[in-house]
């Protein structure tokens, strides 16, 4: 479960608009609010690994969605940052970081107005367009933000030095050879596989006849709450 009110499956594929609905007028604001900071803590530890484990992602994503049922246009845009970094870093898969920043995270910086974020998400697109062996586009679009980045805090001008950096030496590494891009392509249809036998197991439906489905090991009131904020469940993701 994601929440007391909604399943996994119901949260996968929806949009904010849709959980919201199905919640009903009695959606408590301050309980969502809270299951997008644990998803997001989680996150925030998942990529302090070497490597974050595939599906590792779906708690960003799902952070990003609860903040935004909530109204919380800033924290949504920057768990959908994590959600860009998780894809790349985890499936190392820049054509999908690329098609999810244009179709969701792009969209949705342009109806927030948050010049602050503009600017850095901007260059979170060049860097997924370096990824993709996209280099002229991706130069083109930093050179297009020099203008702005002395406006920004000194934290945004930090970041967008150390997404410079990136951008170097991604160009410098040179594009991905056809042998490259063929073992991806297969590492990527692997992936694929094991999520889509994930969600079915998920959905109830690829459990052999007769057999008795795994359940989930309940988490004690008192023992340490599992989105890794370090307070007792009680007082935190169960309370």
């Amino acid at each position: 479960m994601c929440s007391s009110d909604l399943s996994q499956e119901q949260v996968i594929g929806a949009n904010p608009s849709t959980l919201l609905a199905l919640i009903g007028p009695e959606a408590d604001i301050e309980k969502i609010r809270h299951l997008a900071d644990c998803y997001d803590a989680a996150t925030k530890l998942a990529l302090k690994l070497p490597q974050p484990k595939h599906g590792a992602q779906l708690a960003a994503i799902w952070a990003m969605k609860f903040y935004d049922m909530v109204g919380a246009k800033r924290s949504a845009l920057i768990a959908g940052q994590n959600v860009v970094d998780m894809i790349l870093g985890a499936l190392e898969d820049p054509e999908k970081a690329r098609k999810w920043m244009e179709k969701t995270l792009l969209p949705a910086a342009e109806q927030a107005k948050l010049p602050d974020l503009t600017v850095p998400l901007r260059a979170q697109y060049a860097i997924v367009l370096a990824h993709c062996g996209e280099f002229s586009t991706a130069a083109a679009i930093f050179e297009k933000l020099d203008p702005y980045v002395d406006s920004l805090p000194p934290e945004g001008q930090a970041e967008i030095a150390n997404q410079r950096r990136l951008f170097k030496e991604l160009e410098l590494r040179g594009a991905p050879t056809s042998a490259q891009l063929e073992q991806r392509r297969k590492r990527i249809a692997r992936q694929q596989a094991a999520a889509n036998k994930l969600s079915r197991r998920l959905s109830g439906t690829s459990l052999p006849t007769g057999s008795t489905p795994v359940r989930a090991k309940k988490v004690g009131r008192n023992q340490p709450c599992p989105c890794g904020s370090g307070k007792k469940y009680k007082k935190c993701c169960g309370a």
